[in-house]
């Protein structure tokens, strides 16, 4: 579910990346295995992220 909105966010606001990275305090790197499935985001990190979407309606 998480994948999913970070997807829509990431697309529809075309932003970059590592932009997006920087403002949730993670690395591109970690962004991209998380993507992929290699591993979840810590709870912490998860509301993080989950939270920074949340501000433009994800």
């Amino acid at each position: 579910m998480l994948r999913t909105r970070v997807k829509n966010f990431i697309e529809e606001l075309e932003m970059p990346i590592t932009i997006f990275c920087r403002k949730v305090k993670l690395s591109p790197a970690s962004y991209y295995k998380w993507k992929d499935g290699y591993f979840e985001f810590s709870d912490e990190t998860a509301e993080r992220v989950s939270d920074f979407i949340k501000k433009y309606g994800f």
